[in-house]
């Protein structure tokens, strides 16, 4: 079944569903939040799709390369899209994950099972990158890189 873009922006992604369950709604969007307003009906759009939006609409650009990467719960971790006035085209979706490899090294470190990765993520503000040197990159001018 093929759903035409919302009316109320032409622009914004197809929904890939329609959810008229009240009482999921009122769990999902608490009416005490919203006015007291119980919407008869929402529409979900995909995980990543919604990211996107979400930064290329309010953006400005009239065209853009729009970049997700999340978590990979919905079996995406990383979405490369095309965005224009006339809406979204996801180029590539991946499911291969920076983020199981920092979960690694988070475990190998000791600092607990996969879901610790965080703990890694927040000591990397305390580090110190003076103390290292990349001597296999070197930068040149103008933002281009080579390999040693």
């Amino acid at each position: 079944m093929t759903r035409s873009p919302s009316p109320f922006n032409p622009a914004w992604p197809t929904p890939s569903d329609i959810c008229t369950d009240a009482e999921l709604i009122t769990e999902l969007l608490d009416p005490a939040l919203f006015g007291h307003h119980r919407p008869r009906q929402v529409t979900v759009v995909e995980h990543h799709l919604a990211h996107a939006a979400s930064a290329f609409h309010p953006s400005g650009f009239d065209e853009a390369a729009v970049l997700v990467v999340d978590g990979s719960g919905d079996g995406v971790s990383a979405t490369l899209a095309h965005g224009t006035a006339d809406g979204l085209t996801v180029l590539r979706p991946f499911s291969q994950s920076l983020g199981w490899f920092y979960e690694t090294v988070a475990e190998h470190l000791g600092l607990g099972n996969w879901t610790s990765s965080g703990k890694l993520m927040g000591l990397a503000g305390y580090g110190n990158p003076d103390g290292y040197t990349l001597d296999f990159l070197t930068a040149r001018a103008g933002g281009s890189s080579r390999r040693s």
